[in-house]
């Protein structure tokens, strides 16, 4: 289915007081340099080096970067053998606070990632994307799909997307 620091200076004894702080909590096992912080980056899932592909990651990563994201995604030396495929997408998924999952074209890891991110991310926190009048890989049937017509256009919804994935990820804080 498809659906349209100005920093001030501070003295000695306030920094020592923070650098302590901060030893204290890089000691504790159950601290999460994350908690504080924004969401930053952004798996990107999809077929590498078919039509325009690198085109439309680079339209991707430049929305990331506007919104002070980092976008990345499986690149073939990762998939070179050393480490299982399956393996190579948990670990990018595990370091990412976002997903966006091209599904234009069906790909062998495409069903893993597809549940891999069900699994990782509430489902505000995916877009699923794929190029207008590409037919819905098996994987994905089901599921809502927005549709893209060229890069321009993708750029356009990833933008609109991630940031109501920032707003809801700043609501739940």
């Amino acid at each position: 289915m498809h659906e349209d620091e100005d920093l001030e200076e501070t003295d000695e004894t306030e920094d020592t007081e923070d650098t302590e702080d901060l030893d204290e909590e890089e000691g504790d096992e159950e601290f999460d340099d994350d908690e504080d912080d924004g969401p930053s980056s952004v798996f990107v899932g999809m077929t590498l080096r078919r039509d325009n592909s690198d085109a439309l990651f680079a339209a991707i990563k430049n929305v990331c970067r506007d919104l002070e994201l980092t976008a990345f995604r499986a690149e073939p030396n990762q998939l070179s053998g050393r480490m299982p495929l399956h393996e190579v997408v948990q670990m990018l998924v595990d370091d990412a606070n976002f997903a966006i999952l091209d599904l234009t074209y069906d790909r062998p890891t495409l069903a893993h990632e597809i549940a891999i991110c069900d699994r990782e991310f509430a489902s505000e926190f995916i877009l699923q994307i794929a190029k207008e009048g590409a037919p819905t890989p098996p994987a994905a049937e089901g599921r809502l799909i927005t549709t893209y017509r060229d890069a321009e256009d993708l750029r356009r919804i990833v933008q609109r997307q991630l940031n109501q994935m920032i707003d809801a990820w700043n609501e739940d804080e």
